[in-house]
């Protein structure tokens, strides 16, 4: 991978499980194992992560390939430590998106997302480049090239 903020080089493996809890509610829990090599503004690392991606999702829309109404709500959690170089942090991650037709018809649908996401534990240093948080592209903030801000 090769995208404009650093260079990557990966292998990645999981394993995981995923619960319906009823329509409208799933959870899942993974357990996941990445070597990576990355070069970024930072200079080159290694890094071997291990880590447990938890993910909760609240879904109420009446349609998941075209809405017109309800809402869609995420909780993510992933506790990770680095076994090479020691450090321990946890991506938390939250997403909503809300969606209200504004007629009889379902022509006109007023549709609205936010997220919000942080990483706490470990200095920016720490936590590798494929992992942190870039602002820009496709689903982010309008105007901005992919990892741009």
């Amino acid at each position: 991978e090769h995208p404009d903020a650093y260079d990557h080089f990966s292998v990645k493996g999981n394993t995981g499980l995923s619960y319906e809890l009823d329509r409208q509610q799933t959870v899942s829990a993974e357990v996941a194992l990445d070597y990576s090599k990355i070069t970024d503004s930072f200079g080159k690392h290694t890094y071997l992560i291990a880590s447990i991606p938890l993910r909760y999702v609240f879904d109420n829309r009446d349609s998941r390939l075209n809405p017109t109404t309800g809402f869609r709500a995420l909780a993510y959690a992933e506790p990770s430590y680095d076994i090479l170089n020691g450090a321990a942090f946890v991506k938390l991650r939250g997403e909503g998106s809300a969606y209200q037709s504004l007629d009889a018809a379902s022509k006109f649908v007023l549709a609205e997302r936010v997220a919000i996401g942080s990483i706490i534990g470990a200095g920016l240093q720490d936590v590798p480049a494929d992992r942190r948080f870039y602002s820009g592209g496709g689903g982010s903030v309008r105007g901005y090239a992919y990892q741009g801000i």
